[in-house]
């Protein structure tokens, strides 16, 4: 894929070294897709603040947010949207990347897993002054694959960056950090820890989704969907 943004977490000395990759992936249809998920979002959020206000209490997946989408994340799927255009042409460039992503940074073998890869996407509506506590997207039936990532949908309408912490350091604060792009869908491990910095806007939210990709068995599939909402990220598989 061309325009590939690589962010390497990197250590190296006497005694250890290692290298986690955090790739960001623009997409160039992003203008129609993100107005038509600002109208999605808004309006899962409207439905779960009308209908299901008693979920804000819902976990959170350790983000501490606000944020009744992201106290709903299991519910719902954005890629099950598919009267949108733009959504379903987006889940293909999302597949893209991760297969890029897998073929590039990981010792799997894309094709032999590919067929019982599944996706978990949601949308997060950050009100003023909020931002997501760090946190990682781990535990998610999968041995073997385990990769999550993030799309910016819409900016507050000032700068913001999405941070990145090292498990593998002795100063657990040390991080790395890329700074939020509209239409940029960003690509790194699960159990990478994570966090926001703020929404300063006291009139604007900022809009993002959140996707979380395994290769589960069937019967992990189907107990993930007891609690959950996953689909296959390549569809035309059996």
């Amino acid at each position: 894929m061309s325009d590939v943004y690589e962010t390497v977490m990197s250590k190296s000395n006497t005694y250890c070294g290692y290298s986690i990759p955090i790739v960001s992936y623009p997409y160039d249809k992003h203008l129609q897709l993100n107005r038509d998920l600002v109208e999605i979002i808004d309006e899962l959020d409207e439905f779960y603040k009308t209908t299901k206000a008693d979920t804000s209490k819902n976990r959170d997946g350790g983000t501490k947010t606000k944020s009744i989408l992201t106290h709903n994340f299991s519910k719902f799927n954005i890629f099950d949207r598919t009267e949108y255009e733009s959504v379903r042409k987006f889940k293909q460039f999302v597949g893209d990347s991760y297969k890029h992503y897998i073929e590039t940074y990981t010792k799997l073998d894309f094709f032999s897993i590919f067929p019982n890869i599944h996706i978990q996407c949601w949308g997060n509506k950050i009100g003023k002054f909020d931002y997501l506590n760090r946190h990682a997207h781990v535990g998610w039936f999968s041995d073997e694959l385990e990769l999550s990532s993030n799309y910016f949908v819409k900016s507050p309408g000032h700068e913001t960056h999405t941070r990145y912490y090292s498990p593998m350091t002795l100063n657990k604060d040390e991080y790395t950090y890329t700074k939020n792009v509209e239409g940029h869908l960003t690509i790194f491990p699960s159990f990478v820890e994570h966090d926001t910095t703020a929404n300063r806007s006291a009139n604007n939210s900022r809009y993002t989704l959140g996707m979380d990709v395994a290769n589960p068995t069937p019967e992990q599939v189907e107990e993930a969907n007891s609690h959950s909402c996953v689909v296959k990220l390549y569809e035309h598989t059996k």
